[in-house]
């Protein structure tokens, strides 16, 4: 297997490049499993424009969001993506909307145990179908939605733990036998 990593930066945004240990250039592939790693700690502007379908995203590191309003990781218009934090944390250090934003997808894990902490929305989903979000902590600063499902259908939401928002799991226009049980909620 090939250790891969998030570190090629255009611009502001980060795409993803796939590097075999030792190489510098990227390999192609079908499926790719991302190891998010040291090299690229602190995404000024967020990770997102870089998911394929079928892509297994693997935290390595602690992520830090370091610029202003946007989405720390955005998993959008793919299929069958396993984002697994792998104890690691998705934190907030200025502004910023959401920790994790999955929309128009089918077919998306996201998977603790991990931490998303200081976002307005911890892990929204919207416009998307058999996603499951578990065994996350997710913390807050008061205000905002620790997890929500928006316009969603056969999703899950299981076994995390929600504290520090002003809603903790909120569930709007969810069709299609959703499942949001055994959550943890506080103030």
């Amino acid at each position: 297997m090939k250790k891969l990593s998030i570190c090629a930066f255009l611009g502001t945004a980060i795409t993803v490049a796939i590097l075999s240990p030792g190489l510098t250039t990227a390999v192609e592939a079908k499926s790719r499993i991302v190891v998010v790693d040291n090299d690229c700690m602190n995404f000024p502007d967020g990770f997102g424009s870089g998911v394929s379908s079928g892509d297994t995203i693997i935290l390595d590191t602690n992520l830090t969001l370091d610029g202003d309003g946007g989405d720390c990781i955005l998993i959008s218009n793919v299929q069958r993506v396993n984002l697994m934090l792998n104890g690691h944390s998705i934190d907030l250090s200025s502004s910023g909307i959401a920790g994790v934003r999955v929309e128009n997808s089918t077919s998306v894990k996201i998977i603790g145990p991990g931490k998303i902490n200081g976002f307005a929305l911890g892990a929204t989903v919207a416009n998307s179908s058999k996603v499951l979000v578990s065994r996350l902590i997710v913390r807050g600063r008061g205000t905002g939605t620790g997890i929500a499902l928006e316009s969603t259908s056969s999703s899950q939401v299981k076994r995390n733990i929600v504290f520090n928002f002003l809603e903790g799991v909120l569930v709007n226009s969810v069709f299609g036998s959703p499942d949001y049980t055994d959550n943890t909620v506080s103030r």
